[in-house]
């Protein structure tokens, strides 16, 4: 085929409801194989919902993503984070983008292409969930801000549309440095291998899972779609254990094969290691 078609561009076509990907062009093997996605069981439900997941294989640092930004815990934050000769802080709400070249009125620092003084301040946003003060902090109430890059995000919170969730991991019980090092409480399986933390996101195991909390799901959820079982678990980018199941079959899709669509004929039974960079989105996996 000669169009392309992302990911988002799919996932939009897709919110629209199953049966408009039909109307991509039958001209093309992947507008063949999408037009059979019309006996979809949501095809004809007035109450259809999808539950569309993302899972990164990537790290992520949450403390630039999503920030405290009331008077003591930016505090914190900032002299933690404005340190060495190339610091990671991000500039405090309310801060203008300091053009390239030009020296930031917060760290007198001189702008660049990449750095947090070239982008601004965060992006305040409001909760409509109180939440609680830490103990032993001067902070009188709790304030918050997502990267200056994270636009479209503070678009759809301020909006209702999305929600953080935070402080969500694989730790078995909350868990002190000290008591890490001490061994003193449980901790999961191979903490440090990053391998196996993506293992233990997408199956609740270590590397080596046959079964992912997808999988489980669509197990439950199959019996719903009727004789259209093949829809219960679509994935855009190849095969995880996030949606291997003992009786569901993942469908995956791609722009990059011939037919572009082909149906697995049995789930993958463990988890694999990290994707290439470019595939970093994987199979419909989980983001908060």
């Amino acid at each position: 085929m000669t169009a392309q078609l992302d990911r988002r561009a799919f996932m939009r076509l897709g919110m629209a409801g199953i049966g408009g990907l039909g109307g991509l062009g039958t001209a093309t093997s992947f507008g063949l194989q999408l037009a059979a996605a019309g006996s979809a069981a949501g095809q004809s439900a007035t109450d259809y919902k999808a539950l569309v997941c993302l899972f990164f294989y990537g790290g992520n640092d949450a403390n630039n993503m999503v920030l405290p930004t009331d008077a003591d815990s930016w505090g914190r934050y900032f002299a933690a984070r404005n340190q060495g000769t190339d610091p990671i802080a991000l500039m405090p709400a309310g801060t203008a983008a300091t053009a390239v070249g030009q020296v930031n009125a917060v760290t007198g620092r001189t702008s660049a292409l990449g750095k947090p003084e070239h982008w601004g301040g965060v992006l305040p946003i409001d909760p409509k969930t109180p939440q609680l003060i830490p103990a032993n902090t001067s902070a009188s109430n709790r304030t918050f801000g997502l990267h200056p890059l994270m636009t479209g995000c503070k678009d759809l919170f301020d909006q209702g549309r999305l929600a953080v969730l935070a402080n969500v991991g694989t730790l078995i019980q909350p868990t002190t440095k000290a008591q890490y090092q001490a061994r003193s409480v449980p901790l999961p399986a191979n903490l440090s291998s990053h391998n196996d933390q993506q293992s233990t996101w997408q199956a609740g195991a270590t590397e080596g899972a046959r079964v992912g909390w997808g999988g489980r799901m669509g197990d439950m959820l199959m019996g719903m779609n009727g004789q259209n079982t093949i829809f219960t678990a679509i994935t855009t980018s190849g095969t995880a254990v996030f949606l291997s199941g003992q009786n569901v079959v993942q469908y995956p899709l791609s722009t990059n094969t011939s037919p572009a669509i082909a149906s697995t004929a049995r789930s993958p039974r463990r988890s694999s290691g990290p994707r290439p960079p470019r595939r970093r989105c994987a199979t419909s996996s989980a983001i908060r």
